[in-house]
């Protein structure tokens, strides 16, 4: 990637994960370390920082927390916090292990540019950040949608307000069951 960025070329301490996700590990005892990113707008994970790309800064680096920037308007398809392992329910004795079910996330960041991913299971997520609208096409499941760093105040599912939106210091949330396409609409 960055193929024609001499500094994106050259930044051997910090690498890519997945299309979105810029880390930046820390390799000597320091609590600060120098970050080049590349072409784009990147948002601090940990802060919501929006920072401009082609140039190189100083980030913190405590003992707690990596390095970390998402492409401004990324979508991250995840899995909850809770669940232990991918490998399926029947392979565990123990029924204390938390395994894969139904339920999947995906993190909004902030961005004006629409994006499109396809997560693990082949559901598309189609994001128009700008017009704040979200599509999702594929299997069922229980969805949580967050929005990092932006604090919608209604959210509209195929068309009905959902009333059950739970807002945190860092953005908001909601739940709801896809069953093929779902639409979601917020201001």
């Amino acid at each position: 990637m960055h193929q024609d960025d001499r500094n994106a070329r050259e930044a051997t301490d910090e690498y890519y994960f997945g299309p979105d996700l810029l880390v930046a590990p820390v390799l000597s005892p320091v609590t600060q370390r120098a970050v080049y990113l590349p072409e784009g707008n990147w948002i601090d994970h940990w802060t919501g920082r929006c920072v401009g790309g082609r140039q190189t800064i100083a980030v913190d680096a405590p003992l707690d927390r990596i390095p970390l920037f998402v492409r401004e308007g990324a979508v991250l398809p995840k899995i909850p916090e809770d669940v232990m392992t991918l490998v399926p329910r029947s392979a565990f004795a123990d029924r204390k292990v938390q395994t894969l079910d139904n339920r999947r996330v995906y993190e909004i960041y902030p961005g004006r540019e629409a994006s499109s991913i396809t997560d693990f299971e082949g559901r598309t997520i189609n994001a128009q950040p700008r017009d704040g609208k979200l599509t999702i096409a594929g299997a069922p499941a229980r969805i949580a949608i967050r929005w990092r760093f932006s604090h919608p105040t209604s959210v509209m599912l195929d068309g009905r307000k959902l009333a059950d939106m739970h807002q945190t210091p860092d953005g908001a949330s909601v739940e709801f069951t896809h069953r093929g396409t779902s639409t979601l609409v917020w201001r």
